[in-house]
């Protein structure tokens, strides 16, 4: 279930950010959108975003995982 609804937030952000990025009039479907996605390592698993990128044949995604920093005592 948490799979599911972290695969239905980051395609409903790829595609929100890869309207707004498509200038207006005639977009050509060989463009490469390149989608930059920061998130916490383990929060998501690298097949979602294998799975978005067959998905959407335009687009990369970019996955910067970062790391938890815990925090002084």
């Amino acid at each position: 279930m948490r799979t599911k609804r972290l695969l239905l937030l980051l395609l409903t952000a790829v595609m929100t950010l890869g309207g707004c990025s498509i200038g207006g009039g005639g977009g050509s479907s060989d463009n490469q959108i390149t989608l930059t996605l920061w998130y916490w390592n383990r929060s998501l698993d690298d097949s979602i975003i294998a799975e978005a990128e067959q998905q959407f044949p335009n687009l990369h995604i970019r996955a910067q995982k970062s790391e938890a920093i815990s925090s002084p005592s």
